[in-house]
C-alpha cells in the first residue's frame, strides 16, 4: 500500500503495519505537534480542522474497521 497523507487510513506512521500501537502513538504525538516525517496529518478527517475531536473520532472509526 502507497501512503498518502490524509489519507484517512490507520496505517498512520506510514510503516506498512496497520493499526498498530505504533499508529496509535504517532497519532497522538502529531496532535500534540510531534508529526513524524512519513506520519499523516492531524487533520485525519480531511475536514479543515486540525487535531479536533473529529479527527480522534474519525482515527479510532478507521482503527476499527470503519469509513473516515
Amino acid at each position: 500500500m502507497t501512503y498518502t497523507i490524509g489519507s484517512c487510513i490507520s496505517d498512520f506512521d506510514g510503516d506498512g503495519d496497520t493499526g498498530t500501537d505504533a499508529d496509535i502513538q504517532a497519532f497522538f504525538a502529531c496532535l500534540g505537534g510531534h508529526c513524524c516525517a512519513t506520519c499523516g496529518s492531524s487533520d485525519f478527517n480531511n475536514d479543515g480542522d486540525t487535531g479536533t475531536d473529529a479527527d480522534i473520532e474519525s482515527f479510532f472509526r478507521v482503527l476499527g474497521g470503519g469509513p473516515c
